[in-house]
């Protein structure tokens, strides 16, 4: 099986290639590969790009050479041996008998995507005071670093399936003032953390747009194996030529309009005899497939994955970060199969089954109803699903319950950073993850509640939103008794309790904490009713 995906992902890459392939003549390197880049340390490095047909391209970097033959189309890839993190600035040449291409000032180290809606993309600074970091202005004044390479992948491309362009232009910057005040905030106080703290050079690719939804972000490569998202999946399949729902729906529209055809000129020559009917009897077309339908904006499934971030693929990265959701409030449980689906083909097509994957759990906001927490529950289970690999930064005390857009973006990084720090990169002395509950019982009439990473509760002004119910009861407000990291709640109106749920309150903000400052998250027992169903 991995040996097929492996063929799967090549297959795509140079279906992707050929058309730019022939397109363009001479040299190129895709355009990932530019002056500034970071290359990702202790890591297969893929380099790849065009030339020829059948012509030898020889990459040279930091001592090693490695060549290879560019295919019929013109595509070649070579490999490099993995190489450690090195802050000196070294060109990395690629060269067939009569072309070289000179890549300068590249560094290798750790390179992460970082990918979203407009939570993501909110930048440092800009000129619309309600959507940028807060001092925004001053962080970048005092930031400057050369060892952070920063990538805005810009202009928007949204495109109807995975897609290489070679003239496209991508530019790697230093981390100065100015382009600091330009990039997402949440990126940058994460690759800031990281830096800092592994002091290696760090780059990161950002791909944003506002008010997109998860399916935007998906690669086609993630959704068959996935049971709840195969209408989904048929609709993406519909549209690539290489798979079999395309062709049988291409063959389907063109024996329907041939017979359309045939219908419509019996009809009209009909309507050409003696004594025609008052009004023609000329048939209507069929229902041409939305499937089929070439539409670039708004985007659809993967249309923005295939434009922004399966150009990069199979870069060697360490891993993505994903801040989602407000446009996908509705879903509730369905949520943590999307997101499943959209790290399933991130992973194949970068060619890294263990890629971590670091997400933001969405901000407190006025969502109306149980719209939130069902997404929360819905984030946390997909986390929980995959185990290390997958965190939560859990935020619900950061938020802005009049404002999607929080404003503060420096805790949102900080906590991404942590998750990596901890389970990527192997520092398990810094403290990454909120409390989780590990048990309930009740006992007494009680709720006893015990939690893992937490040695003691602490709180803040607000009483903990907990509330209880019997089994087919209505729930009711209740009282927590925190006694370390053990939490008992009861209420004197259910004596006999079945149920219990936290911060499931409309407008629940955090109010609890484990001695690292990482806020408790939402959950449920005993309560396995569809909440997003609720008004």
């Amino acid at each position: 099986m991995g040996n097929m995906k492996g063929r799967g992902v090549v297959a795509a890459l140079v279906a992707g290639m050929v058309v730019a392939g022939t397109a363009l003549a001479g040299l190129r390197l895709a355009p990932v590969f530019s002056d500034n880049l970071v290359l990702q340390r202790d890591a297969r490095v893929k380099i790849w790009g065009l030339a020829a047909p059948d012509e030898k391209v020889t990459v040279t970097f930091a001592g090693q050479q490695a060549e290879a033959q560019a295919d019929k189309t013109g595509n070649w890839m070579v490999r490099l041996a993995p190489m450690p993190a090195s802050a000196e600035n070294r060109p990395l040449k690629a060269a067939t008998g009569d072309e070289t291409i000179e890549v300068r000032n590249v560094l290798v180290g750790e390179v992460w995507v970082c990918c979203g809606q407009s939570n993501m993309e909110m930048p440092m600074w800009g000129n619309n005071p309600r959507f940028r970091q807060v001092n925004g202005d001053e962080w970048a004044r005092k930031g400057s670093n050369s060892l952070l390479r920063l990538v805005n992948l810009l202009p928007i491309e949204s495109k109807i399936r995975p897609y290489r362009d070679y003239k496209y232009k991508i530019e790697w910057k230093p981390a100065s003032e100015q382009s600091i005040l330009v990039y997402p905030a949440t990126a940058y106080f994460f690759g800031k953390e990281l830096q800092e703290t592994l002091d290696v050079p760090v780059g990161l690719l950002a791909a944003y747009c506002g008010g997109t939804t998860i399916e935007n972000w998906m690669s086609p490569s993630g959704l068959d194996k996935i049971p709840a998202l195969k209408d989904l999946a048929y609709a993406v399949n519909a549209t690539l030529p290489h798979r079999k729902e395309y062709q049988q729906l291409v063959a389907k529209v063109k024996s329907e309009y041939t017979d359309w055809m045939k219908k419509f000129d019996e009809a009209l020559a009909a309507d050409g005899q003696p004594d025609p009917p008052e009004y023609p009897h000329l048939p209507a077309p069929p229902a041409y497939p939305k499937e089929l339908m070439v539409s670039g904006w708004p985007p659809k499934t993967t249309m923005l994955y295939n434009g922004l971030v399966y150009p990069l693929t199979p870069m060697a990265i360490r891993g993505a970060i994903f801040y989602q959701g407000c446009q996908n409030i509705n879903d509730g449980a369905i949520y943590a199969d999307k997101m499943q689906g959209l790290l399933n083909g991130w992973r194949i097509d970068f060619e890294n089954p263990e890629m971590p994957f670091y997400f933001v759990q969405l901000a407190p906001y006025k969502h109306g109803g149980y719209k939130l927490p069902a997404l929360w529950e819905a984030q946390q289970k997909f986390a929980d699903a995959n185990r290390k690999g997958v965190g939560m930064a859990v935020i619900n005390d950061v938020g802005d319950l009049n404002d999607i857009h929080p404003a503060d973006k420096t805790q949102v990084g900080h906590r991404l950073a942590l998750l990596a720090l901890n389970r990527t990169y192997g520092k398990r002395d810094i403290k990454a993850d909120s409390p989780r509950l590990k048990s309930a019982r009740v006992s007494n009439g009680r709720y006893v509640l015990t939690f893992d990473h937490v040695e003691e509760f602490k709180t803040n002004e607000r009483k903990p939103a907990f509330e209880m119910a019997a089994g087919d009861g209505d729930y009711v407000p209740a009282e927590a008794e925190i006694k370390g990291r053990v939490i008992e709640v009861f209420s004197e109106k259910v004596p006999t309790p079945a149920k219990l749920r936290f911060m499931w309150l409309p407008r629940s903000e955090a109010s609890l904490f484990n001695e690292a400052g990482l806020p408790l998250g939402a959950f449920r027992v005993g309560d396995d009713s569809d909440p997003a169903a609720k008004k």
